[in-house]
């Protein structure tokens, strides 16, 4: 079947050349190994070990779930190409498997049933830039996400290699994206994948400044701490007009196995979020991490996760051994100091308060309490004491941030709080 399907290389000859085994005629697709079980054991031990580690795909699940599926469609696949056409994806989750994403690219012409003896592939860029295309149609459905540059980084990564452009590389960038896909795919499960992304979050010591180069430099960086993240500030110092431009990064730093990463959120990405704008996958980067010393960081290496952004450009920070210059110059009244991104400023008060059986009730800046019925969204009856919600503040209006489930309310002014049934209840010495 695997040579058959032409799952793991593009061609007989490609699969024999992996294996070591001349595959130049069908039959000899059935003599791999000859008479001898323990050598095609071997083979095939090793194909598994080797997809798990090229594409973290167990293979016995895979084939075991592309035969199920292939034996479900017999018969079956013109109709369910009909049902696709109509009414687009078929999106229905079989729960763990791979079952879903197989029935989708089978539908779409792409992978051959299990039973396929149709030879070589010729088109597999052609099939991947479909599947690709089909997903990024996608994405239309999740405004508030970085679906887009996920969909771009399989394209950047896959493309052009001989083991990752193959039909195993695309049913597994399939079934990544439709994972990431499931992860957004309503505010509950949105609230669920916050959840796990917060308990991956990393904390280090990079309090101070940085700087891209040991020598003269006029760009400087400082890492400022928040509750769940960090404001990364980058300064441009220009001493004959006596001016500092900066602007400010919200930056994450996340555990994912044995790799540390950084995404980084443009000035922009808070003022599209809030104005439910749809993101162009150009808020977000992502880099891999490198770190000297997690208790004592004097050295950050950055390189490329995703789709790189030419807005965020250092590929390594030092720490500055010599900080009071840059400290005078931002402290001189001498120095005016402007903000690139002015329009984007917000501040957040995070502050659940209180939770009932329908309703919660978040802290007020200018006195009382919000109570936010439950109802507003199915997704707020998860909303826990040390929730990312509270009051946001941006461009003269007035928000209440959910940020676990990426949920905006404008409750500017009376009308909308009354559009949304949310109640301002005042302490009674307040009035």
């Amino acid at each position: 079947m695997i040579a058959n399907t032409r799952l793991l290389r593009n061609s007989s000859g490609e699969l024999g050349a992996y294996i070591g085994f001349n595959l130049s005629s069908p039959s000899n697709i059935y003599k791999v190994g000859g008479g001898n079980d323990f050598l095609k054991e071997a083979v095939y031990h090793q194909l598994c070990y080797d997809v798990e580690e090229t594409f973290e795909l167990d293979l016995n699940s895979l084939l075991s779930d592309y035969l199920r599926v292939s034996e479900e469609l017999k018969g079956r696949l013109s109709g369910l190409r009909r049902r696709m056409a109509k009414d687009g994806l078929v999106l229905e989750n079989d729960g763990d498997g791979y079952r879903r994403t197989l029935r989708l690219l089978i539908g779409m012409g792409v992978l051959p049933l299990a039973s396929s003896r149709k030879g070589d592939v010729m088109t597999i860029r052609q099939d991947f830039e479909r599947v690709l295309e089909m997903l990024m149609q996608m994405g239309e459905r999740q405004p508030k996400t970085e679906y887009k540059n996920v969909v771009n980084s399989y394209r950047d990564y896959f493309y052009g290699d001989e083991v990752l452009e193959t039909r195993i590389g695309m049913i597994c960038a399939a079934h990544r994206v439709l994972e990431y896909y499931d992860g957004y795919r309503t505010t509950e499960n949105t609230y669920v994948t916050s959840e796990m992304l917060l308990s991956r979050r990393m904390f280090f010591p990079l309090d101070g400044f940085w700087t891209e180069d040991e020598g003269k430099s006029s760009v400087f960086w400082k890492f400022e701490k928040l509750e769940n993240s960090y404001h990364l500030y980058r300064y441009q110092v220009d001493d004959g007009n006596k001016v500092i431009s900066y602007r400010v990064y919200l930056v994450v730093f996340q555990r994912l196995g044995d790799m540390l990463v950084m995404e980084v959120l443009h000035p922009e990405y808070i003022e599209k979020v809030l104005q439910n704008e749809r993101l162009t996958g150009d808020e977000h980067a992502i880099y891999n991490v490198t770190i000297d010393d997690e208790y004592r960081p004097r050295l950050l290496e950055f390189e490329e996760n995703m789709v790189e952004k030419h807005w965020f450009q250092p590929r390594r920070l030092m720490r500055m051994k010599d900080e009071q210059q840059i400290k005078k110059r931002l402290e001189s009244e001498r120095y005016e100091k402007r903000n690139e991104f002015a329009d984007c400023e917000y501040t957040v008060d995070y502050g659940v308060l209180m939770l009932s059986h329908d309703s919660i009730f978040l802290d007020r800046k200018a006195g009382g309490l919000y109570r936010v019925p439950k109802s507003l969204d199915e997704s707020l009856h998860l909303v826990k004491l040390e929730d990312l919600a509270g009051e946001c503040f941006f461009k003269g209006k007035t928000f209440l941030a959910f940020d676990n489930q990426l949920l905006y309310y404008d409750v500017s002014d009376e009308e909308k709080l009354s559009d949304l049934g949310i109640e301002v209840m005042m302490d009674e010495d307040e009035g």
